[in-house]
């Protein structure tokens, strides 16, 4: 059975996926394809060109399922307000869209549909024009998770996943970025947020 296959890299502290360049190769057919791909970056790394410390390929399906929406999943920790977690519109148009919203950390599922809710994008997810929903309750789920790990976990500083793909049957992380602090304090005190559910 042919599945479309994507070659893609684990660098090091100075990457940014933004500023990616020739480091994932798409739509491998075959596993003849695959190799010849890994031979032609072999000398391009060796000669210097990307900034690896050390480098793993990673051989994954590529998602492929129809009535995607791209959807942000982060989360950090505020100087002044403690643990955040942030949904937006995702993909590669997350800052020209600008579609934010936050909350404290850690959130409910209750309080994470709230969220999703708020957003101008989140018309995509429940059936625009036709289109058949998403699983809105999978999104929340990833949202929790994240607010949770943010909340109990001062050692991260931030984390992003974009996008996380959202289809009828359920959602999917593609790609994300933890970054870590040097000096975690002893415990994370979010702020005080009224009416939380138990």
């Amino acid at each position: 059975e042919n599945r479309e296959l994507y070659q893609d890299g684990i660098f090091d502290s100075e990457y940014d996926a933004e500023t990616d360049i020739a480091t994932k190769q798409f739509s491998f057919w075959e596993g003849d394809e695959a190799r010849l791909s890994f031979l032609v970056a072999q000398p391009m790394r060796d000669e210097g060109r990307y900034r690896f410390m050390e480098v793993t390929y990673i051989l994954e399906e590529m998602d492929t399922r129809d009535h995607v929406v791209e959807i942000l999943v982060g989360g950090r920790q505020d100087e002044n307000f403690g643990p955040l977690v942030i949904v937006a519109a995702g993909g590669t148009e997350t800052e020209l869209f600008a579609d934010t919203w936050l909350e404290l950390a850690p959130v409910t599922h209750t309080e994470a549909l709230d969220m999703i809710s708020r957003l101008s994008c989140s018309r995509l997810l429940t059936g625009w024009r036709g289109r058949p929903a998403a699983d809105i309750d999978a999104l929340a789920e990833i949202i929790v998770a994240v607010s949770r790990m943010v909340a109990g976990n001062n050692a991260i500083a931030e984390i992003e996943i974009n996008p996380v793909r959202v289809a009828p049957d359920g959602a999917l992380a593609v790609d994300a970025l933890v970054v870590t602090t040097e000096n975690p304090t002893a415990e994370n005190v979010p702020a005080e947020k009224p009416n939380s559910e138990e």
